[in-house]
């Protein structure tokens, strides 16, 4: 959301929200030491995704229904993203996946499970009531023509 709310024009991303902006990576003018994001949560699924330098681990998840904290975990992936960067073969599943392979995978699972916990202890439901009318005008327009809002 902060990198939505730049590419239109906010100055300023709310104080509840987690996370930065990517918009600066994604046009190349910064780099990232590790990128953490999520994707896919639907049916009770997703996958979590941490990539630093050229390596990326994800994992593929389930998510109990009594709990959207906690979630299990499927099926781990490890690429070498300059050697591999369609994601092709997984290096945790290669028949001579050696201990380097394991131990960046560990590695960077351990950072992956950081973000996790970092980004689900700090979101919270936001539920606005009928008096809540924060959102500045001008910032509901914006959010509209990009169809965020009706």
């Amino acid at each position: 959301m902060p990198t939505l709310l730049e590419a239109a024009g906010v100055s300023s991303v709310p104080s509840c929200m987690l996370g930065r902006s990517f918009l600066k990576v994604m046009t190349g003018r910064e780099r990232r030491q590790e990128v953490y994001g999520e994707t896919g949560h639907h049916e009770r699924s997703s996958h979590l995704f941490l990539i630093r330098e050229k390596w990326k681990l994800i994992y593929r998840l389930s998510w109990p229904i009594s709990s959207a904290r906690s979630y299990i975990l499927r099926k781990k992936f490890l690429f070498d993203l300059e050697a591999d960067p369609g994601e092709q073969s997984n290096l945790l599943e290669l028949p001579y996946a050696n201990t380097f392979s394991e131990k960046m995978g560990g590695s960077l699972g351990r950072s992956l499970d950081r973000w996790f916990k970092h980004v689900r202890g700090g979101c919270r439901a936001y539920e606005p009531s009928e008096s809540d009318s924060t959102m500045p005008t001008d910032l509901q327009e914006r959010l509209k023509a990009l169809g965020y809002v009706e």
